[in-house]
C-alpha cells in the first residue's frame, strides 16, 4: 500500500513539473518589445481645411475680404504660409517692384561702405516722367547711400548705377537678376530691365514678387533702409547740399500722403507704371505676427481719389490681424503619454513630455482641442530601466483636418534607476523559461524525488530487519 502511494506521488510530480516550467515561459522579456506603433488618440475632427474660400486658404468661418486688386497675396512670414491669396501665378508688369531685386543682388554682390561712381551711361536716356533722385553723371557715393536711393525715392537712374557696381554693364546684370529668380524658384518671372520702367518683355507674378521679397529681408541692411520713413544723403562731389529723401511708401509715412499711415507696417516697396497700375510689398508686424503682403494691378479710384494699392494692403492686414493669432497648441509642460517601466526603482512608468513648444497661427475661432494628436509610442510594451531624463521615447503630431501644425519628440521627464534584485529575479525568471534548463530541472528535482524515496525505502526496510533481528535474540536467551 505504501509504495502504491509513493508510486502515484511520483507520477504527479512527473505530470505537473513540465506545466509549470512551460507556464514560467510566458514572463515578459526583453525579446518580447516590439518595434514602435502608432496610436491615433483624436480629440475631435474639428472644421476641414479646404485648399481655399473666396479665394483664402481654406478656413471656411472667416469672414470674406473684398480684395480689388487683380493679384494678390498675404503671407505668414514666419511659416509661409498663405492667408489670402488671388492670380498669385498670373504674369504681370511689377513697375518699381523690380527693385527689390536690384537691391538684393546689390547686397548679396557689394559692400556698403563701397564708394560707387555713377556713369554717364547709368543716369541718362531713361524716361524723363519716372522716378529719379536725380543722380549726375560722375557723382559719387556710398553703396548704402545710393541704396536709400534706389528703395525711398525710387531712383531709377540708382538701379542702373548699382547694376554697373555689380556686374559691370546692366546687361549682365539683368541676366544675373533672371538667374536669381530662378534660383529663388520663381517661375513666372523675367527681368528685361534694373527698374520696372514698361517693356513687353518684362514681367513677374505676385507669388514670385513674395519669393524675392522672402529673401530679400533675410538681410538686415534691406529691413533697415526698406522701413525708413525719412534718410539725409550726405553731400557729394556732384551735390554739395546732400538729399533729403522720403519714402514713397504711404503706410509708412504721411509726409506725402496723408489717407493712408497705418502703424503696424514695415516697408517695403512701392510701384506704379500706367500699364501695371499701382502696386506695393509691404510687411506688417503685431500681436507676435509677421505678414508680408503683395498686391499688384491696382487702380486709382475715380470716387475717392484714393490709390487702391495702399487701401487694399490696409484691408489685408486688418482682415488677418482681426481673424488670426498665434496660439500656443502644445507645451512642453504637458505630459500626453505614459510608457511603462520595467525594473525600475521605486516607479513602474515614466511621463513624456514634448521637447518644444508647438505655437501656429490660426483662426482666432478655432477651438484648439478640436485638433488632433496623433502620438507614436516606441515602447508601447514598456521599456527597461534605467531610463534617462531627456531620452526620447516617442513623438506626437497635431492635425486638424488636412492641415499639420507641426511634430515633436516626446522625452522622460525623470530620470529612473535600474532595481538589480529584480533585474536578477527577472533574469532568472528569463533563463528558466528556457528548454534546456526547464528539462534540467524536472531531471534534477526527480532525481531528488526517487533519492529521497530511496532514502525512505532504504530506512524501512532497515528498520524493519533491525526489528526482526532482535525478536530472534529475544527468543534464543529465553531457551537458555
Amino acid at each position: 500500500m505504501k509504495f502504491r502511494l509513493i508510486a502515484m506521488i511520483l507520477l504527479s510530480l512527473f505530470i505537473l513539473l513540465p506545466q509549470a516550467a512551460l507556464s514560467s515561459s510566458t514572463d515578459f522579456s526583453p525579446e518580447d518589445i516590439p518595434s514602435a506603433s502608432e496610436t491615433d488618440i483624436s480629440e475631435g475632427g474639428g472644421p476641414q481645411i479646404g485648399p481655399e474660400m473666396t479665394e483664402l486658404t481654406g478656413y471656411s468661418e472667416l469672414p470674406f475680404v473684398d480684395i480689388r486688386a487683380t493679384s494678390a497675396i498675404l503671407v505668414d512670414a514666419k511659416t509661409g504660409e498663405f492667408l489670402y491669396h488671388k492670380d498669385i501665378n498670373t504674369r504681370r508688369e511689377p513697375a518699381s517692384l523690380t527693385k527689390v531685386m536690384t537691391c538684393l543682388l546689390a547686397l548679396e554682390y557689394g559692400n556698403l561702405e563701397d564708394i560707387v561712381t555713377a556713369s554717364s551711361e547709368a543716369v541718362t536716356g531713361l524716361n524723363p516722367d519716372g522716378s529719379t533722385a536725380r543722380i549726375l553723371p560722375g557723382e559719387e557715393m556710398t553703396l548704402k547711400d545710393l541704396l536709400y536711393c534706389v528703395m525711398l525715392k525710387s531712383a531709377n537712374e540708382g538701379c542702373n548705377v548699382l547694376a554697373e557696381y555689380v556686374a559691370g554693364n546692366v546687361e549682365d546684370f539683368v541676366a544675373l537678376m533672371n538667374k536669381r529668380a530662378i534660383e529663388l524658384g520663381c517661375t513666372n518671372t523675367n527681368f528685361a530691365n534694373t527698374h520696372g520702367l514698361h517693356d513687353d518683355n518684362h514681367y513677374s507674378s505676385a507669388y514670385d514678387m513674395y519669393l524675392i521679397t522672402r529673401a530679400a529681408m533675410e538681410i538686415p541692411a534691406f529691413l533697415e533702409i526698406c522701413h525708413t520713413d525719412t534718410y539725409s544723403v550726405p553731400p557729394t562731389n556732384k551735390t554739395p547740399d546732400g538729399r533729403r529723401l522720403v519714402t514713397t511708401n504711404a503706410l509708412i509715412s504721411n509726409k506725402q500722403y496723408s489717407d493712408y499711415l497705418y502703424p503696424y507696417a514695415k516697408g517695403v516697396k512701392t510701384g506704379h507704371t500706367p500699364q501695371a497700375g499701382y502696386c506695393l510689398i509691404s510687411t506688417a508686424e503685431r500681436d507676435n505676427l509677421t505678414l508680408i503682403s503683395v498686391v499688384m494691378g491696382c487702380t486709382l479710384d475715380a470716387e475717392t481719389n484714393l490709390i487702391r494699392s495702399f487701401v487694399e494692403t490696409k484691408l489685408l492686414f486688418e482682415w488677418a490681424f482681426d481673424n488670426f493669432v498665434v496660439k500656443k497648441l502644445l507645451s512642453k509642460a504637458d505630459v500626453p503619454l505614459e510608457v511603462k517601466v520595467i525594473e525600475g526603482v521605486d516607479k513602474d512608468s515614466v511621463q513624456l513630455s514634448p521637447v518644444e513648444d508647438i505655437s501656429a497661427l490660426v483662426p482666432k475661432a478655432l477651438d484648439i482641442s478640436t485638433i488632433s494628436r496623433t502620438i507614436v509610442n516606441n515602447y508601447p510594451q514598456g521599456i527597461y530601466a534605467p531610463v534617462e531624463k531627456g531620452m526620447v521615447m516617442g513623438s506626437i503630431t497635431l492635425v486638424n483636418g488636412e492641415k499639420t501644425y507641426g511634430t515633436v519628440d516626446l522625452a522622460a521627464i525623470v530620470q529612473i534607476e535600474k532595481n538589480q534584485l529584480e533585474n536578477i529575479i527577472n533574469d532568472a525568471k528569463t533563463e528558466a523559461s528556457k528548454p534546456w534548463v526547464k528539462w534540467v530541472i524536472i531531471g534534477g528535482v526527480s532525481l531528488l524525488i526517487i533519492y529521497v524515496v530511496f532514502t525512505i525505502l532504504v530506512n524501512v526496510n532497515r528498520r524493519k530487519n533491525t526489528r526482526g533481528n532482535y525478536k530472534g535474540s529475544h527468543h534464543k536467551k529465553k531457551y537458555r
